[in-house]
């Protein structure tokens, strides 16, 4: 079955050396052009080559774990084990409710238990937030991830919370 709807797209690839595989994505062949036209030193990726990148050096190399990066009512799921990526995939979500849905599928399809495994928590999130107090009931070790070591921000500009802009933050990883 076609994930895709029929229609005129631009095929690419990014590699995941990290993994030893590569992630396929199509893009639109209108945007791919202007793309181009506006950005034409730019490199192409898939939009979860450096999250991917990243949530491997986030949880150990000798552990297990999942994280959850949220923006804009999508989430993005990644788990793993002793570095190797069991699991990766985006899901809409409206409420705390149906993001902890998504979040406990993944635990139970890898297999994984929410008392032992730790979440990590990327993205437009914050601790008061309802979804944070619906995960925390059901996930026993909930923790913020960092901005990565080689970035600052200016002195004279007031830093938002690290785990806020963790997708661009992975570019720079």
């Amino acid at each position: 079955r076609l994930l895709l709807p029929p229609g005129d797209f631009e095929f690419g690839h990014s590699a995941l050396p990290d993994f030893d595989c590569y992630l396929a994505y199509a893009v639109e062949q209108e945007l791919a052009s202007v793309l181009r036209q506006r950005f034409p030193a730019a490199q192409n990726m898939h939009l979860a080559a450096p999250v991917l990148t990243r949530a491997l050096k986030i949880i150990s190399i000798d552990s297990t774990g999942v994280m959850a990066n949220l923006r804009h009512g999508v989430v993005q799921i990644v788990a793993l084990e002793r570095g190797n990526l069991l699991f990766y995939n985006t899901f809409k979500f409206d409420t705390a409710s149906d993001l902890l849905y998504f979040v406990l599928l993944v635990y139970d399809q890898c297999w994984l238990n929410p008392d032992q495994v730790p979440l990590y928590l990327a993205g437009e999130l914050l601790p008061d937030s309802e979804i944070y107090k619906v995960l925390y009931r059901y996930i026993r070790h909930l923790n913020f991830v960092g901005p990565p070591l080689n970035y600052f921000w200016p002195h004279d500009v007031a830093a938002p919370p690290d785990h806020l802009f963790f997708d661009l933050y992975s570019l720079k990883s």
